[in-house]
């Protein structure tokens, strides 16, 4: 019994350096750009160097309505784990939808519901908050096409072309988010 012990420490010991590795080659292979900020302060944004092209998927959301991702080609997808009962992923949900209703031309936010209650009350959530941005339930697939999602919130921004520009893992800050979004939109 000791062995089988001692054998599921070291995979998870072994997983978890795969996921520092992964995340580190990612840091170590950025690019930066620089914006100004409203107020003349240039700020200087890190961006992953390699962008990693995102595979077309579809999902159903809430409705039971089939979404896909080629429908937001051409735009910025801001593509957020999040959960109900997550503290952070709630605190930013009012400037997802904020970011969503301000950038609805060049901008598609998807919000992927890791909860595993039931779709009704992931509906009646995202009813009673107003979301206005897509939101489907988890899937194996998502998982795969977006791994590292090691906490949440963790959200993942793809250009135009469908490409992972940026990662987070942890509450978005606002104003960062919307200078990504602009940058990789090509807005001033």
């Amino acid at each position: 019994m000791k062995n089988r012990h001692w054998i599921t420490l070291g995979l998870v010991g072994y997983m978890a350096l795969a996921a520092l590795v992964a995340w580190y080659a990612r840091a170590a292979n950025r690019a930066s750009i620089t914006t100004r900020a409203a107020s003349s302060e240039t700020r200087t944004l890190e961006l992953l160097g390699d962008r990693v092209p995102v595979p077309s998927f579809s999902a159903r959301d809430l409705n039971g309505r089939l979404v896909s991702s080629d429908e937001w080609r051409g735009k910025v997808t801001l593509v957020n784990f999040w959960a109900t009962w997550c503290g952070p992923c709630r605190t930013e949900i009012p400037e997802l939808v904020a970011l969503q209703d301000t950038y609805r031309d060049q901008l598609q936010i998807v919000g992927v519901a890791v909860d595993e209650g039931s779709v009704e009350a992931v509906k009646q959530f995202v009813a009673e908050h107003k979301i206005n941005y897509v939101v489907v339930m988890e899937t194996p697939e998502l998982q795969e096409i977006f791994p590292g999602v090691l906490g949440l919130p963790a959200t993942f921004l793809l250009d135009r072309d469908g490409r992972i520009a940026q990662q987070h893992i942890g509450i978005l800050d606002p104003t960062r988010t919307e200078e990504e979004v602009r940058a990789f939109a090509g807005l001033p």
